[in-house]
């Protein structure tokens, strides 16, 4: 049944002793461990690329606000970077809008 969890399936070929069902399940239960661990690594490796990316585009928009207006040329630059980044004009305005708002409280 262990086999069947982890979805390795023997084949044609399965251990017969109760020596080689504990090293089957052992092997089985530590590839799905090894399978795991490599995906949360990548998944955390894409979700801080995201974040660095998000940062970069607040980042360009607080630079853009350092004298209160943003440009129509600065403004470009930020629709860049938003296509770039795949990011919704919802989204891209949200960010304007509350960074807007806190350059004005600062």
């Amino acid at each position: 049944s262990l086999i069947t969890l982890t979805t390795v399936g023997y084949g044609d070929v399965s251990p017969l002793t109760p020596v080689g069902k504990l090293v089957g399940a052992l092997t089985a239960i530590m590839g799905v461990c090894v399978v795991a661990l490599l995906t949360g690594i990548v998944a955390t490796a894409f979700s801080n690329q995201i974040s660095r990316r998000h940062d970069m585009f607040e980042a360009e928009i607080v630079a853009a606000l350092s004298d209160g207006v943003i440009s129509e040329e600065e403004m470009h630059q930020i629709s860049q970077m938003q296509k770039e980044l795949g990011m919704s004009d919802d989204h891209a305005k949200a960010v304007i809008a509350l960074l807007r708002d806190r350059h004005a409280n600062d």
